[in-house]
């Protein structure tokens, strides 16, 4: 077993943090992506957009749900899940967008 000085292990922890930052930013991104998207379709379409806005919610709290209650270390082997369900959910939003986008 080989042993890491403690200097190099620091530098490991802090990209692993900076890592993290990251990834929460870029889930929070899309999510306001998706907002804005929302944003331009006519108010006269009320019904659809308040299911695609739940859809946008239920995106953000299952995301903040992943990051409160995984520990620390769990957390960092689930992000690749993390990231996937996220694109599933943007790709699922996006398609109601443009089927609401047809019908005006």
């Amino acid at each position: 077993m080989e042993v890491v000085p403690l200097r190099n292990h620091n530098k490991n922890v802090f990209n692993r943090l900076e890592d993290k930052k990251k990834q929460k930013n870029t889930v929070l991104e899309k999510i306001n992506r998706v907002n804005n998207q929302l944003c331009d379709i006519d108010d006269s379409q009320e019904t659809t957009l308040k299911n695609i806005k739940s859809i946008t919610d239920v995106a953000m709290i299952n995301y903040v749900g992943i990051k409160k209650k995984k520990k620390h270390w769990r957390l960092m082997t689930n992000v690749k899940e993390q990231q996937r369900r996220v694109k599933k959910r943007e790709i699922n939003v996006t398609k109601l967008y443009f089927r609401i986008h047809r019908e005006i």
